[in-house]
């Protein structure tokens, strides 16, 4: 029988909805959440998702370990939008929430898994922002952050299970301090929450709906200072240890807000990967890349020239950074990512053929080739 595999990350609320949630779905999934044992991953010390910051890193952490499920259910925002009531300072600023969810995103899809997004439960000001707590909460803010989540999660067409609504028309008595809810609440958000899984998912292959296979625009650049050619060496991954071009996914944003095109994508991986700054030459070509788990990447590999600034690796993506002739390269001790060797040698022996962008653009301010 097919049983779809679960793992949940989330704040208190759901570790207090957690033994009903794992009751509710025993039946047709494989439920786990952080906290225990994942795979190769040893259990963490702290079983709260905690804020995006934290939800991203843990993210990190499995992607090192290898691990995959099949699904991963989100929620974080109760922590980012915690308040120093004298400074009035967020602990996860929006803007930061913001890049940290689309960086989420960018994660699970890497890992690679599927996204379930949960939105954030109410707070009442009230009964919350009690005299003397070291923190405040706002009504007011949850529903800010839970509109900029809506709108990722729609733009990535994540779907969404509004633990929101359900909670708050269940009223305020349905609290049973300042943010947590009493007992018989936390086992019907496992059950409402259990029902919204079913549906999304199925329970037999029969009843599973059709996902179509899922393409991700990554990018690589080929950076050349002379006749030297720009490596990274990654510092977490599969590829820890390992020399390779600057690389990433089609995450962003473009500056005039519009979605990110791989062009700018290839330039700003390299700003953060190595420090920087470069502008593209042309495309050297496209890379598609299957997975065992349905996935399809697509990889648009530029070739770049070296604008300004030093190699320097951001040291948590990348450990360090420098420009290397093809004589170093070949003498290099340490392990090369393949692709990377490959095309490094070919760009730095003239061995490449370039589609440069348009003279005559129509599409302006974005790269188009020809």
């Amino acid at each position: 029988m097919y049983r779809p595999t679960i793992h949940f990350v989330g704040d208190s609320i759901s570790m207090h909805y957690d033994p009903y949630l794992a009751r509710f779905l025993q039946p047709w999934a494989d439920y786990s959440r952080k906290g225990a044992r994942l795979g190769t991953l040893e259990p963490p010390a702290e079983a709260n998702g905690g804020d995006s910051t934290l939800v991203l890193a843990y993210l990190r952490q499995m992607q090192g370990a290898g691990i995959a499920p099949d699904y991963i259910a989100i929620n974080c925002g109760l922590h980012d939008l915690k308040t120093d009531p004298a400074s009035g300072k967020k602990q996860v600023e929006l803007g930061l929430y913001e890049r940290n969810l689309r960086a989420i995103s960018a994660y699970v899809r890497a890992l690679p898994s599927r996204m379930i997004w949960l939105r954030t439960t109410p707070v009442v000001d009230d009964l919350h922002n009690r005299p003397g707590l070291a923190f405040h909460r706002h009504a007011e803010d949850v529903a800010a952050y839970n509109r900029v989540a809506d709108a990722i999660m729609a733009q990535e067409g994540i779907p969404t299970i509004d633990l929101h609504t359900f909670t708050a028309t269940l009223g305020r008595e349905a609290f049973c301090d300042h943010v947590h809810y009493r007992e018989e609440v936390r086992a019907q958000q496992a059950a409402y929450i259990a029902g919204a899984l079913q549906r999304l998912l199925g329970s037999t292959p029969e009843e599973t709906p059709f996902v179509p296979p899922r393409i991700t625009a990554c990018v690589g650049a080929v950076v050349l200072r002379g006749e030297r050619v720009l490596l990274v060496r990654q510092a977490e991954g599969a590829l820890r240890g390992q020399w390779s071009l600057p690389w990433g996914f089609v995450e962003g944003r473009a500056p005039d807000g519009s979605p990110e095109p791989p062009d700018l994508a290839a330039l700003r991986e390299t700003q953060e990967e190595a420090g920087v700054t470069a502008q593209v030459e042309g495309l050297l070509g496209i890379q598609n890349h299957g997975s065992a788990a349905g996935e399809l990447r697509v990889y648009f590999l530029y070739l770049c020239r070296h604008v300004a600034g030093e190699p320097a690796p951001d040291q948590r993506e990348t450990d360090r950074a420098a420009y290397f002739s093809l004589a170093e390269l070949d003498g290099l001790r340490e392990p090369v990512e393949e692709l990377t060797a490959w095309l490094a040698r070919r760009v730095l022996r003239g061995q490449y053929r370039l589609l440069a962008p348009l003279p005559a653009n129509p599409y302006a301010p974005h790269l188009a080739f020809g």
